[in-house]
């Protein structure tokens, strides 16, 4: 791993962002993204899952992008790969189930929460 990529990793914030790896031609390879940046970075250094040992030969620079909260996070990470359509963002997914919002109908104050259950609650 480039030593530039590994100080990256090891000195990005702990806040909730959207980390875009990308290869020498400046190909985005992977966008994902994270509650807490350095820690998921971080897991990338010794990765034990076939597809980040993949991303991580494959990357040569990683750019981050901050974000509020974790609910940005993921509204931002879905449309950036809409748009870029990365090699190793296969499907917007995650453990099998796509991310829906719910509004909550039968509270007296309905809210709005990310959930990837789909219950018949009314």
């Amino acid at each position: 791993m480039i030593q530039g990529l590994r100080h990256k990793f090891l000195t990005a914030p702990h806040e909730p962002g959207i980390y875009i790896f990308m290869s020498s031609d400046s190909t985005i390879v992977y966008i994902g993204k994270a509650a807490d940046l350095r820690n998921r970075l971080a897991s990338y250094l010794n990765p034990e899952d076939q597809r980040n040992q993949l991303i991580i030969t494959h990357a040569r620079d990683v750019d981050i992008i901050l974000t509020g909260s974790d609910t940005e996070a993921l509204t931002l990470e879905e449309s950036l790969i809409k748009l870029h359509k990365p090699r190793y963002n296969v499907r917007l997914k995650d453990d099998k189930k796509f991310p829906y919002l719910k509004v909550t109908m039968h509270e007296e104050f309905p809210r709005i929460v990310f959930t990837r259950d789909i219950e018949p609650d009314g």
